[in-house]
């Protein structure tokens, strides 16, 4: 149950040439009965990352055998799930829907938040390496047109058997995109794009990161 806590709709970097849900995030991951989560999305396009995009939040009753759990309120910026003050089974999971109209493209994710007295944590990536050298703090990723470079982070806690991985990206190919340490293809013409990571845990919590792809 928590190992399908995260959004499922796993994108191939090429197809970042259309808007993506690349990942949807709730601080914390569980959250005891009465207690709530702040919840975020991530919306991926050709052009980088989205922002504006309208954006339709509920608690899903959609999923076979999941109850709908506890609310969503929206105020302003801030998304909160709020869990009821008591559930039936302990732990229970909680689906919450986003529903975002881009540009007239209606994208559906869902987010699971864990309801009980499990004490979960989202990831941190401590640090982004291309070519053995970490650019985290730098921002950007620079290479070469048509060259090969290496990519790989670095997650805290140390990542098991349950941790995954996805990779977009506006410029090139990346063929093992779901695999960490990866590639990344360079296109033979230069150009500005971007690169984005998604680590999930597998027991709901998730933590990404973009930088700056430029290929000179």
């Amino acid at each position: 149950m928590l190992a399908g806590a995260g959004c499922t709709d796993f994108a191939t970097p090429a197809e970042l040439d259309r808007a993506q849900i690349i990942v949807m995030v709730a601080e914390p991951p569980a959250v005891a009965e009465g207690e709530s989560s702040q919840l975020s999305i991530v919306i991926a396009d050709g052009r980088g990352e989205v922002s504006g995009a309208q954006v339709d939040w509920q608690v899903s009753s959609q999923v076979e055998g999941l109850p709908p759990l506890g609310t969503v309120e929206v105020t302003g910026d801030a998304v909160t799930y709020q869990a009821p003050p008591s559930v039936t089974d302990v732990p229970s999971l909680a689906m919450v829907q986003a529903t975002v109209d881009v540009d007239g493209t209606e994208l559906v994710g869902l987010k699971g938040v864990v309801i009980g007295p499990l004490q979960f944590a989202n990831p941190t990536i401590t640090e982004f390496r291309a070519d053995g050298v970490d650019v985290l703090d730098t921002g950007m990723v620079a290479v070469d047109a048509g060259a090969t470079v290496d990519l790989a982070v670095t997650v805290d806690p140390e990542p098991d058997d349950m941790t995954t991985y996805a990779w977009y990206s506006t410029l090139g190919e990346i063929s093992e995109y779901r695999s960490s340490p990866t590639q990344l293809v360079a296109p033979s013409a230069p150009g500005d794009g971007w690169l984005f990571v998604v680590v999930r845990d597998g027991t709901g919590g998730a933590t990404w990161r973009k930088l700056r792809l430029q290929v000179r």
